[in-house]
């Protein structure tokens, strides 16, 4: 007859509660880290749309406070023209329809000669988010009006490819249902450096005359703005 050996029986007590509590743990990780993913995502498309709103309202602010510059029946025409050189016209803050919200200040940054040159400053905010700001140099043209200080639209060095159905146009006009005179003079749409890199695909140019090609460009050519340097403006910001 064969013996029975019995194997010795280990105490299991008390096993399956640690597995318990380990996998609850687990579970309560995860979950912790998805829900802190979806609130981070959510709060950066939040300041997504706050910056882009904040832009819009910037960029709002400037169109106003030109076309207000531009009415001389308002006093901010003669008040600007008061300014000195350096000095600067500070706006209070003004509220848009949609709750965003715009300030404007206005430079008096140069005077070459009768010409002055000023910088209009928007800052845009909507909500408690960021401020953007957005800036446009200008200078009075003929009859007293305003325009943007440049000798095109464009100027480019390289190639240009045009392929999405828009159009360049240096031909100044109000637009449809503007009372205010604004336009100044006439000027190319686009100055390149070889017209062969000109590539009008799906676009057009527009202006006096539309295409402008200057081989003597260079890198100066970016860097000297009238009579001013572009570290000579950076310096004045």
């Amino acid at each position: 007859m064969k013996d029975i050996v019995r194997a010795p029986v280990f105490d299991q007590q008390g096993v399956a509660l640690p597995a318990v509590v380990l996998a609850i743990v687990g579970l309560a990780i995860l979950a912790i880290t998805a829900l802190t993913t979806a609130v981070d995502e959510r709060t950066a498309s939040h300041s997504v749309r706050e910056a882009a709103a904040a832009s819009y309202a910037a960029e709002a602010g400037l169109n106003a406070t030109l076309a207000m510059w531009n009415d001389t029946t308002m006093p901010l025409d003669s008040v600007v023209q008061s300014l000195g050189v350096g000095d600067s016209l500070v706006g209070s803050w003004r509220t848009l329809p949609n709750g965003g919200r715009y300030r404007s200040v206005i430079f008096r940054r140069y005077e070459d000669g009768f010409q002055p040159l000023y910088q209009m400053v928007a800052e845009g905010q909507h909500g408690s988010g960021a401020i953007r700001a957005v800036s446009l140099w200008v200078t009075p043209g003929s009859g007293g009006t305003l325009g943007a200080c440049c000798k095109s639209v464009a100027t480019v060095r390289g190639g240009v490819l045009m392929d999405d159905n828009s159009t360049l146009t240096g031909i100044e006009g109000n637009p449809p249902g503007w009372d205010q005179t604004c336009a100044t003079e006439d000027k190319p749409g686009i100055i390149v450096e070889d017209i062969n890199d000109l590539n009008l695909s799906g676009g057009g140019v527009d202006g006096v005359p539309p295409v402008v090609e200057d081989t003597s460009m260079s890198d100066e050519t970016f860097e000297t703005y009238g009579s001013l340097t572009w570290d000579e403006i950076k310096d004045m910001a």
